[in-house]
Protein backbone atom coordinates (compact mmCIF):
# COMPACT_ATOMS: atom_id res chain seq x y z
CA UNK A 1 0.00 0.00 0.00
CA UNK A 2 1.37 3.39 -0.99
CA UNK A 3 2.14 5.73 1.88
CA UNK A 4 1.89 9.52 2.28
CA UNK A 5 2.93 11.63 5.25
CA UNK A 6 1.21 15.03 5.53
CA UNK A 7 2.49 17.74 7.88
CA UNK A 8 -0.29 20.05 9.03
CA UNK A 9 1.13 23.59 9.20
CA UNK A 10 -1.16 26.11 10.88
CA UNK A 11 -0.84 29.87 10.69
CA UNK A 12 -1.61 31.09 14.18
CA UNK A 13 -2.63 29.77 17.56
CA UNK A 14 -2.68 26.02 18.05
CA UNK A 15 -5.11 24.31 15.74
CA UNK A 16 -5.81 21.26 13.64
CA UNK A 17 -6.77 22.61 10.17
CA UNK A 18 -9.00 20.26 8.22
CA UNK A 19 -7.41 20.41 4.77
CA UNK A 20 -4.68 17.90 5.55
CA UNK A 21 -7.20 15.49 7.07
CA UNK A 22 -9.58 15.84 4.13
CA UNK A 23 -6.80 14.95 1.66
CA UNK A 24 -5.69 12.06 3.88
CA UNK A 25 -9.26 10.76 4.10
CA UNK A 26 -9.64 10.96 0.33
CA UNK A 27 -6.36 9.11 -0.23
CA UNK A 28 -7.43 6.35 2.16
CA UNK A 29 -10.66 5.96 0.21
CA UNK A 30 -8.38 5.28 -2.75
CA UNK A 31 -6.33 2.57 -1.00
CA UNK A 32 -3.51 4.70 0.40
CA UNK A 33 -2.02 4.75 3.88
CA UNK A 34 -2.06 8.47 4.64
CA UNK A 35 -0.99 9.87 8.02
CA UNK A 36 -1.30 13.44 9.24
CA UNK A 37 1.08 15.01 11.74
CA UNK A 38 -0.72 17.91 13.43
CA UNK A 39 0.66 20.85 15.46
CA UNK A 40 3.76 21.17 13.28
CA UNK A 41 4.34 24.81 14.28
CA UNK A 42 4.43 23.83 17.93
CA UNK A 43 7.27 21.33 17.71
CA UNK A 44 10.97 21.95 17.50
CA UNK A 45 12.91 21.08 14.39
CA UNK A 46 14.59 18.17 16.20
CA UNK A 47 11.27 16.61 17.17
CA UNK A 48 9.88 16.99 13.65
CA UNK A 49 12.95 15.34 12.17
CA UNK A 50 12.62 12.48 14.64
CA UNK A 51 8.94 11.94 13.78
CA UNK A 52 9.61 11.91 10.05
CA UNK A 53 12.44 9.39 10.45
CA UNK A 54 9.99 7.09 12.24
CA UNK A 55 7.28 7.48 9.62
CA UNK A 56 9.14 7.20 6.32
CA UNK A 57 8.97 3.71 4.82
CA UNK A 58 9.89 2.10 1.52
CA UNK A 59 6.27 2.70 0.50
CA UNK A 60 6.34 6.47 1.08
CA UNK A 61 5.60 8.27 -2.19
CA UNK A 62 5.42 11.85 -0.95
CA UNK A 63 5.64 14.09 2.10
CA UNK A 64 3.06 16.86 2.06
CA UNK A 65 3.05 20.28 3.70
CA UNK A 66 -0.54 21.44 4.16
CA UNK A 67 -0.49 25.22 4.62
CA UNK A 68 -3.90 26.86 4.27
CA UNK A 69 -2.69 30.48 4.06
CA UNK A 70 0.76 29.93 2.52
CA UNK A 71 2.33 29.90 5.97
CA UNK A 72 5.98 28.90 5.64
CA UNK A 73 8.46 29.27 8.47
CA UNK A 74 12.19 28.87 8.85
CA UNK A 75 11.54 25.50 10.46
CA UNK A 76 9.52 24.20 7.53
CA UNK A 77 12.08 25.54 5.06
CA UNK A 78 14.89 23.75 6.90
CA UNK A 79 12.81 20.60 7.27
CA UNK A 80 11.96 20.44 3.57
CA UNK A 81 15.68 20.69 2.76
CA UNK A 82 16.53 17.87 5.14
CA UNK A 83 13.81 15.65 3.65
CA UNK A 84 15.06 16.37 0.13
CA UNK A 85 18.66 15.48 0.98
CA UNK A 86 17.87 12.47 3.19
CA UNK A 87 15.14 10.94 1.01
CA UNK A 88 15.89 12.13 -2.55
CA UNK A 89 13.41 9.70 -4.13
CA UNK A 90 10.46 10.96 -2.09
CA UNK A 91 8.57 13.91 -3.55
CA UNK A 92 7.62 16.97 -1.52
CA UNK A 93 4.16 18.40 -2.22
CA UNK A 94 2.89 21.73 -0.90
CA UNK A 95 -0.86 22.32 -0.71
CA UNK A 96 -3.21 25.10 0.37
CA UNK A 97 -6.07 27.34 -0.67
CA UNK A 98 -3.89 30.39 -1.29
CA UNK A 99 -1.51 30.64 -4.19
CA UNK A 100 2.08 30.12 -3.14
CA UNK A 101 3.80 33.40 -2.29
CA UNK A 102 7.28 31.93 -2.19
CA UNK A 103 9.57 29.70 -4.19
CA UNK A 104 11.20 26.91 -2.21
CA UNK A 105 13.74 24.87 -4.16
CA UNK A 106 12.95 21.81 -2.03
CA UNK A 107 9.27 21.61 -3.00
CA UNK A 108 8.64 19.50 -6.08
CA UNK A 109 4.96 20.32 -6.65
CA UNK A 110 2.55 22.99 -5.44
CA UNK A 111 -1.22 22.50 -5.37
CA UNK A 112 -3.56 25.40 -4.65
CA UNK A 113 -7.31 25.09 -4.29
CA UNK A 114 -9.46 22.14 -3.32
CA UNK A 115 -6.99 19.35 -3.88
CA UNK A 116 -8.70 15.94 -3.89
CA UNK A 117 -8.77 15.44 -7.66
CA UNK A 118 -5.41 17.19 -8.11
CA UNK A 119 -3.57 14.97 -5.64
CA UNK A 120 -5.09 11.92 -7.32
CA UNK A 121 -3.88 13.09 -10.73
CA UNK A 122 -0.42 13.88 -9.39
CA UNK A 123 0.09 10.66 -7.45
CA UNK A 124 -1.22 8.54 -10.31
CA UNK A 125 1.33 10.14 -12.61
CA UNK A 126 4.13 9.79 -10.07
CA UNK A 127 3.50 6.07 -9.88
CA UNK A 128 3.59 5.68 -13.64
CA UNK A 129 6.82 5.15 -15.52
CA UNK A 130 6.42 8.39 -17.48
CA UNK A 131 6.49 10.54 -14.33
CA UNK A 132 4.24 13.61 -14.39
CA UNK A 133 4.04 14.20 -18.10
CA UNK A 134 0.25 14.03 -18.06
CA UNK A 135 -0.30 16.51 -15.20
CA UNK A 136 -1.71 19.94 -16.08
CA UNK A 137 0.53 22.60 -14.55
CA UNK A 138 -0.34 26.29 -14.41
CA UNK A 139 1.42 28.02 -17.34
CA UNK A 140 1.98 31.16 -15.24
CA UNK A 141 4.71 29.34 -13.37
CA UNK A 142 6.58 27.41 -16.06
CA UNK A 143 10.31 27.76 -15.58
CA UNK A 144 9.91 28.69 -11.92
CA UNK A 145 7.96 26.02 -10.10
CA UNK A 146 5.43 23.30 -10.85
CA UNK A 147 2.06 24.57 -9.68
CA UNK A 148 -1.24 22.77 -10.15
CA UNK A 149 -4.26 25.10 -10.11
CA UNK A 150 -6.66 22.53 -8.74
CA UNK A 151 -9.85 24.56 -9.03
CA UNK A 152 -9.24 25.16 -12.74
CA UNK A 153 -7.57 21.94 -13.89
CA UNK A 154 -8.97 19.37 -11.43
CA UNK A 155 -12.09 20.87 -9.85
CA UNK A 156 -13.26 19.13 -6.67
CA UNK A 157 -16.63 20.82 -6.45
CA UNK A 158 -19.40 20.16 -6.08
CA UNK A 159 -18.84 16.88 -4.24
CA UNK A 160 -21.58 14.81 -2.64
CA UNK A 161 -19.06 13.47 -0.13
CA UNK A 162 -16.86 15.84 1.88
CA UNK A 163 -16.37 13.51 4.82
CA UNK A 164 -13.27 13.61 7.00
CA UNK A 165 -12.53 10.37 8.83
CA UNK A 166 -9.99 10.66 11.63
CA UNK A 167 -7.84 7.84 12.92
CA UNK A 168 -6.77 6.64 16.37
CA UNK A 169 -3.30 8.01 15.68
CA UNK A 170 -4.80 11.51 15.33
CA UNK A 171 -5.65 11.48 19.04
CA UNK A 172 -8.91 13.43 18.75
CA UNK A 173 -10.27 14.54 22.12
CA UNK A 174 -13.96 15.19 22.96
CA UNK A 175 -13.42 18.86 23.80
CA UNK A 176 -11.89 19.66 20.40
CA UNK A 177 -13.38 21.82 17.68
CA UNK A 178 -13.14 20.13 14.30
CA UNK A 179 -14.02 21.56 10.89
CA UNK A 180 -16.88 20.56 8.62
CA UNK A 181 -18.06 21.49 5.14
CA UNK A 182 -21.72 21.59 4.14
CA UNK A 183 -20.84 22.53 0.56
CA UNK A 184 -18.33 24.29 -1.67
CA UNK A 185 -18.96 27.49 -3.56
CA UNK A 186 -20.73 30.78 -2.87
CA UNK A 187 -23.79 32.13 -4.67
CA UNK A 188 -22.64 35.72 -4.33
CA UNK A 189 -19.92 37.81 -6.00
CA UNK A 190 -18.93 40.59 -3.60
CA UNK A 191 -16.49 42.95 -5.41
CA UNK A 192 -13.72 42.68 -2.80
CA UNK A 193 -13.96 38.89 -2.35
CA UNK A 194 -11.32 36.61 -3.87
CA UNK A 195 -12.87 33.33 -2.81
CA UNK A 196 -12.31 31.09 -5.86
CA UNK A 197 -15.83 29.70 -6.42
CA UNK A 198 -18.31 32.54 -6.75
CA UNK A 199 -21.67 32.92 -8.46
CA UNK A 200 -22.67 29.27 -8.00
CA UNK A 201 -26.19 28.68 -9.32
CA UNK A 202 -26.88 24.98 -8.76
CA UNK A 203 -26.98 22.93 -5.57
CA UNK A 204 -23.40 22.71 -4.32
CA UNK A 205 -23.99 20.90 -1.03
CA UNK A 206 -22.87 17.47 0.10
CA UNK A 207 -25.38 14.69 0.67
CA UNK A 208 -27.30 14.62 3.93
CA UNK A 209 -26.28 11.01 4.49
CA UNK A 210 -22.58 11.88 4.12
CA UNK A 211 -22.99 14.65 6.70
CA UNK A 212 -24.77 12.34 9.16
CA UNK A 213 -22.09 9.66 8.85
CA UNK A 214 -19.35 12.17 9.70
CA UNK A 215 -21.25 13.62 12.66
CA UNK A 216 -22.04 10.18 14.10
CA UNK A 217 -18.52 8.88 13.65
CA UNK A 218 -16.90 11.87 15.32
CA UNK A 219 -19.31 11.68 18.25
CA UNK A 220 -19.29 7.92 18.74
CA UNK A 221 -15.52 7.51 18.31
CA UNK A 222 -14.23 10.74 19.84
CA UNK A 223 -17.14 12.43 21.62
CA UNK A 224 -16.83 15.58 19.48
CA UNK A 225 -19.81 17.94 19.20
CA UNK A 226 -18.27 21.29 18.23
CA UNK A 227 -17.43 22.41 14.70
CA UNK A 228 -16.09 25.25 12.63
CA UNK A 229 -18.03 25.52 9.36
CA UNK A 230 -15.76 26.05 6.37
CA UNK A 231 -18.48 27.26 3.97
CA UNK A 232 -17.96 30.80 2.69
CA UNK A 233 -21.66 31.51 3.31
CA UNK A 234 -23.69 28.99 5.26
CA UNK A 235 -27.15 30.52 4.91
CA UNK A 236 -27.11 31.09 1.16
CA UNK A 237 -30.36 29.15 0.74
CA UNK A 238 -33.26 28.12 2.97
CA UNK A 239 -33.28 24.69 1.33
CA UNK A 240 -29.72 24.05 2.46
CA UNK A 241 -30.51 25.04 6.05
CA UNK A 242 -33.61 22.83 6.20
CA UNK A 243 -31.77 19.90 4.61
CA UNK A 244 -29.09 19.77 7.27
CA UNK A 245 -31.43 20.74 10.09
CA UNK A 246 -33.48 17.63 9.31
CA UNK A 247 -30.28 15.58 9.33
CA UNK A 248 -29.31 16.94 12.74
CA UNK A 249 -32.63 15.81 14.17
CA UNK A 250 -31.63 12.20 13.43
CA UNK A 251 -28.50 12.45 15.58
CA UNK A 252 -28.45 11.25 19.19
CA UNK A 253 -26.66 14.41 20.35
CA UNK A 254 -26.90 18.16 19.72
CA UNK A 255 -23.99 19.50 17.64
CA UNK A 256 -22.79 23.10 17.84
CA UNK A 257 -21.62 25.00 14.78
CA UNK A 258 -19.90 28.32 14.16
CA UNK A 259 -19.40 29.89 10.76
CA UNK A 260 -20.10 32.63 8.25
CA UNK A 261 -23.69 33.84 8.09
CA UNK A 262 -24.77 36.49 5.59
CA UNK A 263 -26.53 39.05 7.81
CA UNK A 264 -28.91 40.60 5.28
CA UNK A 265 -30.29 37.15 4.40
CA UNK A 266 -30.59 36.31 8.09
CA UNK A 267 -32.66 39.45 8.65
CA UNK A 268 -34.75 39.05 5.49
CA UNK A 269 -35.52 35.34 5.96
CA UNK A 270 -36.65 34.89 9.51
CA UNK A 271 -38.09 31.52 8.60
CA UNK A 272 -34.45 30.30 8.63
CA UNK A 273 -33.98 31.05 12.33
CA UNK A 274 -35.77 28.02 13.74
CA UNK A 275 -34.03 25.40 11.56
CA UNK A 276 -30.67 27.07 12.20
CA UNK A 277 -31.30 26.80 15.94
CA UNK A 278 -32.39 23.17 15.55
CA UNK A 279 -29.17 22.46 13.66
CA UNK A 280 -27.16 24.09 16.44
CA UNK A 281 -25.76 26.96 14.36
CA UNK A 282 -25.30 29.39 17.25
CA UNK A 283 -21.86 30.81 16.49
CA UNK A 284 -22.56 33.35 13.76
CA UNK A 285 -19.92 35.45 12.03
CA UNK A 286 -21.49 38.34 10.11
CA UNK A 287 -19.51 39.82 7.23
CA UNK A 288 -21.25 43.18 7.47
CA UNK A 289 -18.22 45.24 6.33
CA UNK A 290 -20.05 48.58 6.66
CA UNK A 291 -23.20 50.31 7.92
CA UNK A 292 -22.68 53.19 5.47
CA UNK A 293 -25.47 52.74 2.92
CA UNK A 294 -23.62 53.92 -0.24
CA UNK A 295 -20.77 51.58 0.69
CA UNK A 296 -23.14 48.71 1.36
CA UNK A 297 -24.77 49.11 -2.04
CA UNK A 298 -21.55 49.17 -4.04
CA UNK A 299 -20.29 45.96 -2.39
CA UNK A 300 -23.55 44.14 -3.03
CA UNK A 301 -24.94 44.25 0.50
CA UNK A 302 -27.42 47.08 0.08
CA UNK A 303 -30.04 46.41 2.75
CA UNK A 304 -31.07 49.59 4.56
CA UNK A 305 -28.66 49.85 7.52
CA UNK A 306 -31.43 50.69 10.01
CA UNK A 307 -33.34 47.57 9.01
CA UNK A 308 -30.16 45.48 9.18
CA UNK A 309 -29.21 46.78 12.61
CA UNK A 310 -32.69 46.24 14.05
CA UNK A 311 -32.82 42.75 12.55
CA UNK A 312 -29.44 41.80 13.99
CA UNK A 313 -30.53 42.82 17.47
CA UNK A 314 -33.71 40.75 17.12
CA UNK A 315 -31.72 37.77 15.84
CA UNK A 316 -29.31 38.09 18.74
CA UNK A 317 -32.21 37.99 21.21
CA UNK A 318 -33.82 35.01 19.46
CA UNK A 319 -30.69 32.85 19.28
CA UNK A 320 -29.62 33.77 22.81
CA UNK A 321 -32.96 32.43 24.03
CA UNK A 322 -32.43 29.17 22.11
CA UNK A 323 -28.84 28.30 23.00
CA UNK A 324 -25.26 29.41 23.61
CA UNK A 325 -25.13 32.19 21.02
CA UNK A 326 -22.05 34.12 19.96
CA UNK A 327 -22.37 36.81 17.30
CA UNK A 328 -19.40 38.44 15.62
CA UNK A 329 -19.71 41.58 13.50
CA UNK A 330 -16.90 41.90 10.98
CA UNK A 331 -16.16 45.35 9.50
CA UNK A 332 -13.74 46.64 6.89
CA UNK A 333 -11.91 49.97 6.83
CA UNK A 334 -11.29 51.59 3.45
CA UNK A 335 -14.19 50.44 1.28
CA UNK A 336 -15.62 52.80 -1.38
CA UNK A 337 -17.42 55.87 0.04
CA UNK A 338 -16.30 54.97 3.56
CA UNK A 339 -14.74 57.84 5.50
CA UNK A 340 -13.25 58.05 8.99
CA UNK A 341 -16.47 59.76 10.08
CA UNK A 342 -18.79 57.07 8.69
CA UNK A 343 -16.62 54.40 10.29
CA UNK A 344 -16.77 56.23 13.61
CA UNK A 345 -20.57 56.21 13.40
CA UNK A 346 -20.49 52.45 12.78
CA UNK A 347 -18.06 51.88 15.64
CA UNK A 348 -20.30 53.84 18.01
CA UNK A 349 -23.31 51.72 17.08
CA UNK A 350 -21.37 48.53 17.72
CA UNK A 351 -20.07 49.74 21.07
CA UNK A 352 -23.55 50.82 22.18
CA UNK A 353 -25.54 47.86 20.87
CA UNK A 354 -23.30 44.81 20.61
CA UNK A 355 -22.07 44.51 24.18
CA UNK A 356 -20.87 41.14 25.40
CA UNK A 357 -20.60 39.80 21.88
CA UNK A 358 -17.72 40.24 19.47
CA UNK A 359 -16.72 42.60 16.66
CA UNK A 360 -13.62 43.11 14.57
CA UNK A 361 -12.37 45.36 11.82
CA UNK A 362 -9.83 44.72 9.06
CA UNK A 363 -8.23 47.07 6.52
CA UNK A 364 -9.22 46.63 2.88
CA UNK A 365 -6.51 44.80 0.96
CA UNK A 366 -6.30 44.84 -2.81
CA UNK A 367 -4.04 42.09 -4.19
CA UNK A 368 -3.11 42.54 -7.85
CA UNK A 369 -0.69 39.79 -8.88
CA UNK A 370 -2.48 36.76 -10.40
CA UNK A 371 0.56 34.59 -9.79
CA UNK A 372 0.07 34.87 -6.07
CA UNK A 373 -3.60 35.67 -5.52
CA UNK A 374 -7.04 34.96 -6.90
CA UNK A 375 -8.15 38.39 -8.02
CA UNK A 376 -11.48 39.91 -7.04
CA UNK A 377 -13.51 42.28 -9.20
CA UNK A 378 -12.01 45.16 -7.24
CA UNK A 379 -8.47 43.88 -7.79
CA UNK A 380 -9.03 43.69 -11.53
CA UNK A 381 -10.42 47.22 -11.76
CA UNK A 382 -9.44 49.08 -8.60
CA UNK A 383 -9.38 52.37 -10.49
CA UNK A 384 -13.03 51.91 -11.37
CA UNK A 385 -13.80 51.71 -7.64
CA UNK A 386 -11.98 54.97 -6.91
CA UNK A 387 -8.56 53.63 -5.84
CA UNK A 388 -5.10 54.55 -7.00
CA UNK A 389 -1.54 53.82 -5.98
CA UNK A 390 -0.54 55.98 -3.02
CA UNK A 391 1.90 58.72 -3.91
CA UNK A 392 3.39 59.40 -0.50
CA UNK A 393 6.18 57.34 1.02
CA UNK A 394 4.86 54.63 3.30
CA UNK A 395 5.79 54.93 6.98
CA UNK A 396 5.22 51.62 8.76
CA UNK A 397 6.78 52.60 12.08
CA UNK A 398 3.49 52.86 13.99
CA UNK A 399 1.91 49.74 12.50
CA UNK A 400 1.54 46.33 14.07
CA UNK A 401 4.42 43.98 13.26
CA UNK A 402 2.11 41.85 11.09
CA UNK A 403 1.51 44.72 8.66
CA UNK A 404 5.08 45.96 8.84
CA UNK A 405 6.27 42.57 7.63
CA UNK A 406 3.64 42.39 4.89
CA UNK A 407 4.53 45.79 3.48
CA UNK A 408 8.30 45.53 3.87
CA UNK A 409 8.41 42.12 2.18
CA UNK A 410 6.31 43.28 -0.74
CA UNK A 411 3.20 41.19 -0.18
CA UNK A 412 1.21 41.69 -3.33
CA UNK A 413 -1.45 44.12 -2.04
CA UNK A 414 -1.14 47.60 -3.48
CA UNK A 415 -0.53 50.54 -1.15
CA UNK A 416 -3.77 52.23 -2.13
CA UNK A 417 -5.43 55.54 -1.54
CA UNK A 418 -8.79 57.06 -2.49
CA UNK A 419 -10.44 60.39 -1.82
CA UNK A 420 -11.19 59.48 1.81
CA UNK A 421 -8.23 57.54 3.24
CA UNK A 422 -5.30 55.32 2.35
CA UNK A 423 -4.16 51.81 3.20
CA UNK A 424 -1.96 52.86 6.13
CA UNK A 425 -4.76 54.94 7.65
CA UNK A 426 -7.16 52.00 7.23
CA UNK A 427 -4.74 49.73 9.10
CA UNK A 428 -4.52 52.23 11.96
CA UNK A 429 -8.30 52.76 12.13
CA UNK A 430 -8.88 49.01 12.31
CA UNK A 431 -6.26 48.70 15.04
CA UNK A 432 -7.78 51.52 17.06
CA UNK A 433 -11.19 49.84 16.94
CA UNK A 434 -9.62 46.65 18.27
CA UNK A 435 -8.23 48.58 21.21
CA UNK A 436 -11.52 50.36 21.86
CA UNK A 437 -13.84 47.40 21.58
CA UNK A 438 -12.27 43.98 21.33
CA UNK A 439 -9.83 44.42 24.20
CA UNK A 440 -12.38 46.17 26.44
CA UNK A 441 -14.00 43.55 28.72
CA UNK A 442 -16.90 45.89 29.47
CA UNK A 443 -17.91 45.94 25.80
CA UNK A 444 -16.65 42.76 24.17
CA UNK A 445 -16.91 39.14 25.27
CA UNK A 446 -13.57 38.30 23.72
CA UNK A 447 -12.62 36.02 26.61
CA UNK A 448 -15.59 33.82 25.76
CA UNK A 449 -15.16 33.77 21.98
CA UNK A 450 -15.32 30.34 20.39
CA UNK A 451 -11.89 30.94 18.89
CA UNK A 452 -10.28 31.16 22.30
CA UNK A 453 -12.24 28.16 23.52
CA UNK A 454 -11.11 26.14 20.53
CA UNK A 455 -7.53 27.37 21.02
CA UNK A 456 -7.59 26.17 24.61
CA UNK A 457 -9.11 22.81 23.69
CA UNK A 458 -6.40 22.28 21.06
CA UNK A 459 -3.76 22.98 23.69
CA UNK A 460 -5.27 20.34 25.93
CA UNK A 461 -5.44 17.93 22.99
CA UNK A 462 -1.77 18.44 22.24
CA UNK A 463 -0.97 18.00 25.94
CA UNK A 464 -2.87 14.70 25.87
CA UNK A 465 -0.91 13.54 22.83
CA UNK A 466 2.34 14.35 24.58
CA UNK A 467 1.32 12.50 27.74
CA UNK A 468 0.11 9.48 25.80
CA UNK A 469 3.60 9.02 24.37
CA UNK A 470 4.95 8.39 27.86
CA UNK A 471 2.58 5.48 28.33
CA UNK A 472 3.36 3.61 25.13
CA UNK A 473 4.52 4.17 21.60
CA UNK A 474 1.44 4.78 19.46
CA UNK A 475 1.96 6.99 16.44
CA UNK A 476 3.11 9.69 16.35
CA UNK A 477 5.99 9.05 18.74
CA UNK A 478 8.65 11.40 19.96
CA UNK A 479 6.49 14.26 21.24
CA UNK A 480 7.29 13.66 24.88
CA UNK A 481 10.47 15.70 25.03
CA UNK A 482 10.68 17.95 28.04
CA UNK A 483 11.03 21.24 26.19
CA UNK A 484 7.82 20.57 24.24
CA UNK A 485 6.00 19.78 27.48
CA UNK A 486 7.24 23.02 29.03
CA UNK A 487 6.05 24.98 26.02
CA UNK A 488 2.55 23.53 26.17
CA UNK A 489 2.23 23.91 29.94
CA UNK A 490 3.23 27.56 29.64
CA UNK A 491 0.61 28.12 26.94
CA UNK A 492 -2.06 26.33 28.97
CA UNK A 493 -1.33 28.45 32.02
CA UNK A 494 -1.71 31.59 29.90
CA UNK A 495 -5.07 30.48 28.48
CA UNK A 496 -6.41 29.40 31.89
CA UNK A 497 -5.52 32.78 33.37
CA UNK A 498 -7.34 34.58 30.54
CA UNK A 499 -10.58 32.83 31.42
Amino acid sequence: MNHALILNVHQMGISRPSGAHRIASYLRENSWDAEVIDYVNDMTYEVLEEIIRMRITTKTVFVGFSCYFSHWTGNTEKLSGWIKSTYPNIKIVYGGQSKSQFNCKNIDYYIHGYGEKAITALTSSLLESNGVGSVAFDPLYFGQKKVISANESYPSYPMTSLRISYEDRDHIRPYEWLSVEFGRGCKFECPFCNYPILGVKSDHTRSAEDFEIEMRENYERWGVKHYYVADETFNDSSEKIIKFSESAKKLNFQPYFVGYVRPDLLVARRQDWEPMAQLGFFGQYYGIESFNHPTMKIIGKGMNPDRLQDGLLEAKTYFRDQGLYRGTISLMAGLPYETPDTLEKTFNWVENNWQRENACCFPLEIPVDPKFDILSKMSKDYGGYGYRMANQQVDTQDLDEFYQVRIQHGITNIIWENDHMNYIEAIKIAGEFKSRYLMNPEKSNFAMMWTLGAHASSLYSLKHVIESKKESSPMPRGWHKQHIENYINKKLTSVEKSG
